[in-house]
């Protein structure tokens, strides 16, 4: 039986026939008896995954909060005196938000379900001597397979035969470039990207074939174990669920606390039934329990997080879109993500001038010279170009650097059907990383500026190797002989664009005569006319360089983490606007040497991790995280996926791979980095919406708790009755807290700095308005109703008054609140007619209550005469003028004024 992968890691540095006895296979492959023992013994070739989240599961995780389970209480508590309405309005406010975030988070995960695409799952296998088509999911180790271009590894492979098989690694290594694939053995110490003699589970042909024996499958391949990393790291708990969850505990305890002094007050204090005191003790209990703010906090995600969709984001967990704005450092890999992930032509480098294709700048004085240079890379190309299969009418698949060469040459409208009639091919040599070029025979039945010869050769590869094969150069639209300081000018430009971390293919021709065309291409690849260099690289995205501006703007630190060399990644970071210094790059290897600990302090300064693996993005993640930072992971590849899970955030490329998208908060549909700035912006405007509520339900809760507490302590009938402070708290509560979601927020909310993790979520200026402003104005309130009482008014018509003064108060704050940075008479006042909508409406419900008798009687209001409105709108007042001067000490205290 062979061994398993598990036990044996170093295949990439046995022979190839070695690796076929420790397998017990060979070329004619398993049979079909052996292979099905195999496979039951091992198990199919499937990555492991999580079960899906059950429709259960999703609905009874949303009242798993500390909010909630006051609430719960409550409504038991409630319920258990009769208190039956209270029990009912509590629940339905508890089982609402329940709905809410089940219906966001089960339409979230059923749009990923629709974005799966999974490997190809069949491929050609040698069984009893013979190739067959199996499902890939029965391959076993011993397998034989046949690898072929364009073609899915479908599981680990030794490469035991190569044809100038090229393999494209992104999936696991994050970068585009090929890496060439042989059957020799490579050192034991190799990284996973440099094993040239394996092949990798889910990575893509993009030239030549082979043959692979099997080595691991399923979990115990390279990305099965990457699969596994997901499996066994836990999901973060978000700033804003640390916080609700740290204020929930602090009003519990509160609560708890102002109860048994009421009850200790009731008993102690006066001559009250201990029934009664308990029955006061719950009114306090539900005075001071904000039903409406899992509501409201829930409206404000899913209203942030439908804004994110529109700007072409998909959301997979609510409480994600707040903690986009605590966010302190963005990790991406540079390739997919600040660059497009594609190579193009960008220049082509003559040995008199430069031509950049980028702009279009083929105004070139020598045109004919840049459709020769061209019409080179077109023919000496493996890539397959197809007609009419995409948006333009044309694609080209191939190994990158073949594909952007003949991507450039068609969109210079090099029609590709006419220049294969017009140059018919005869002969070619295939690229090998042994002579490192490629060269085409090909009939001329066309004459230009640069090829008048009846049969031409074409040369494309290496530049030193090209360079040396050359005899002369174009200068002026003139062929010469090249000096040695053309060949030192051209060697000075080589050095300079490669230390730039570009990729430079050399391009060459020669005119052959009829009977130097028979002759083999190695042979007749000497005394070339060197045309120049095609410079090309994988741009960064358009939108990179803002997007990178506005993060540093916002106090945002970006960190590229990439398998790429460290002066490639320098070089990105330079053209997206990050300088970068020297001893602000760290590679892999030496993350090797370091600990938790030294890594710690590591990740404080370093700007670019080079040449890593997924385990060392995992453990820079964290790393991060144990400095305090709030942590965002961009990626698109299995690669990423473990530091995806691990970040506060993880946000995959819509064009990425599936358990990228899985393990993701996050998923850019259109894989534009900007999103992630809308994204990040509007995470701190729900941050900044959700305190708003915040703000205004406790000032709420304050106020009734301080009436309520003072009624019992001094001896008084309670200023507002448990019932009528639910109406207030559903009516007042419930359609301001909806409006608040739909605020813009400040202007300049980008220009600050993100809050920490840490930080509580009520500011000194909440506080000073919840507890500052609400002690001195809510005591006037207490004061204002024992006065009243005194006079001998009816206590309903005292209750009634102190009903709508609560009421008319705390809506008119909402003008003042919508913005705590800008003050009232900056604002426009129609910028959200939601809270005008809410205002009038909340109004309206509160004057229906006290003046249309069904409601009146079931809540003990009373119709009110004119005066006591004199009282309720000056309070109301008198509370805006409070607040803005509360505003304006704070604004000027921070230099916002």
């Amino acid at each position: 039986m062979p061994i398993k992968i598990s036990e044996f890691h170093n295949w990439h540095s046995m022979d190839a026939k070695k690796a076929l006895t420790f397998t017990k296979s060979s070329h004619k492959g398993l049979d079909d008896k052996e292979a099905k023992k195999r496979l039951s013994s091992f198990g199919a070739n499937i990555l492991p995954h999580k079960k899906p989240i059950s429709l259960w599961f999703i609905f009874f995780d949303q009242f798993a909060t500390p909010l909630v389970y006051i609430l719960l209480i409550s409504s038991v508590v409630s319920l258990f005196f009769r208190h039956y309405t209270d029990s009912a309005i509590i629940m339905a406010a508890v089982v609402l938000n329940a709905a809410v975030g089940f219906f966001q988070e089960y339409k979230a995960n059923d749009s990923l379900e629709k974005l799966r695409n999974f490997i190809v799952p069949t491929c050609l296998v040698v069984r009893n001597g013979k190739a067959e088509l199996i499902n890939s999911t029965e391959l076993v180790s011993g397998d034989i397979i046949h690898i072929q271009n364009g073609k899915n590894i479908p599981a680990d492979l030794r490469i035991i035969e190569s044809e100038g098989l090229e393999v494209n690694e992104s999936i696991l290594t994050g970068e585009s470039a090929s890496r060439k694939k042989s059957a020799g053995k490579v050192h034991k110490g190799t990284t996973l990207s440099e094993r040239s003699s394996m092949a990798f589970m889910g990575t893509v042909v993009v030239r030549g074939k082979g043959l692979g024996v099997v080595v691991a499958t399923g979990g115990n391949t390279e990305i099965g174990k990457i699969s596994g990393m997901v499996e066994d790291t836990d999901d973060a708990k978000t700033p804003l669920q640390s916080r609700l969850s740290h204020l929930s505990n602090q009003l519990g305890l509160a609560t708890v606390a102002v109860c048994l002094l009421i009850f200790i007050a009731g008993i102690v204090l006066g001559d009250y039934d201990p029934f009664q005191i308990f029955i006061s003790s719950v009114a306090v209990a539900v005075a001071s329990v904000p039903e409406g703010m899992p509501i409201a906090v829930t409206v404000i995600l899913t209203v942030g997080m439908q804004f994110i969709l529109k700007k072409k984001a998909l959301v997979r967990k609510l409480v994600a879109t707040e903690t986009l704005g605590s966010i302190t450092a963005i990790c991406t890999d540079k390739t997919g993500t600040l660059t497009e992930g594609k190579m193009h032509i960008t220049n082509i480098l003559f040995p008199d001038q430069k031509v950049d294709l980028v702009k279009g700048s083929f105004t070139h004085e020598e045109p004919e010279l840049i459709f020769h240079a061209l019409r080179i890379g077109l023919h000496c190309n493996d890539a397959v170009f197809e007609e009419g299969s995409e948006v333009g009418g044309w694609k080209v698949n191939g190994m990158p650097t073949d594909e952007a060469i003949m991507t450039a040459a068609v969109q210079a409208n090099l029609n590709y059907a006419q220049e294969k009639t017009d140059f018919p091919l005869l002969s070619e040599l295939q690229f090998d990383s042994d002579w490192k070029y490629m060269a085409t025979v090909h009939q001329s039945k066309i004459k230009t500026k640069y090829i008048k010869s009846p049969f031409i050769l074409f040369v494309k590869g290496a530049p030193e190797i090209v360079l040396s094969k050359s005899k002369s150069i174009i200068k002026n639209g003139r062929t010469k002989t090249a000096t040695d300081k053309d060949r030192s000018d051209i060697r000075f430009e080589i050095e300079k664009l490669t230390g730039q971390g570009l990729r430079l293919v050399a391009l060459a021709s020669r005119a052959l005569t009829e009977e130097e065309a028979t002759k083999e291409p190695a042979v007749l690849a000497e005394d070339l006319v060197f045309i120049g260099l095609a410079v090309i690289k994988d741009p960064i995205r358009p939108e990179a360089r803002e997007t990178i501006k506005i993060c540093q703007q916002a106090g945002i630190r970006p960190i590229i983490i990439t398998g790429d060399y460290g002066r490639t990644a320098k070089a990105i970071a330079a053209e997206v606007g990050l300088k970068v210094k020297d001893n602000e790059i760290v590679e892999g290897s030496r993350l090797e040497e370091l600990d938790d600990e030294e890594l710690k302090h590591l990740v404080k300064k370093v700007c670019i991790f080079a040449r890593v693996s997924p385990g060392h993005k995992l453990r820079i993640i964290n790393a991060l995280r144990a400095n305090k930072e709030s942590v965002a992971m961009v990626g698109d590849g299995v690669n990423d996926a473990p530091a995806i899970k691990a970040a506060d955030i993880g946000i995959a490329l819509g064009s990425g791979t599936d358990v990228a998208k899985e393990t993701s908060d996050i998923i850019l549909l259109d894989n534009n980095f900007s999103t992630i700035v809308a994204a990040i912006e509007q995470g701190r405007v729900i941050f900044s919406n959700i305190r708003k509520v915040i703000t205004y339900l406790i000032s709420d809760i304050f106020s009734e708790m301080i009436l309520v507490t003072g009624s019992i302590i001094f001896g008084m009938p309670l200023a507002i009755l448990p019932a009528q402070i639910l109406w207030l708290n559903i009516v007042n509560d419930g359609f301001p807290n909806f409006a608040l979601a739909f605020e813009k927020g400040d202007e300049n909310i980008m220009k600050a700095k993100p809050i920490a993790a840490n930080e509580p979520i009520l500011n000194a200026k909440m506080k000073a308005i919840i507890f500052g402003l609400g002690l001195v104005r809510d005591t006037a309130i207490f004061i204002l109703f024992i006065w009243l009482y005194n006079e001998g008014r009816e206590i309903d018509v005292v209750r009634t008054t102190i009903f709508a003064i609560l009421g008319v108060k705390s809506l008119f704050s909402l003008f003042s609140l919508r913005n705590l940075e800008t003050p009232l008479w900056r604002m426009n006042p129609f910028s959200n007619k939601y809270i005008l909508m809410a205002i009038s409406l909340s109004l309206g419900l509160i004057v229906s209550v006290i003046y249309w008798r069904p409601l009146g009687n079931l809540l003990s209001t009373v119709p009110l005469p004119l005066e006591s409105w004199y009282f309720i709108l000056g309070i109301g007042i008198a509370n805006i003028a409070a607040l803005e001067a509360i505003k304006s000490i704070f604004n000027r205290r921070n230099g916002k004024e």
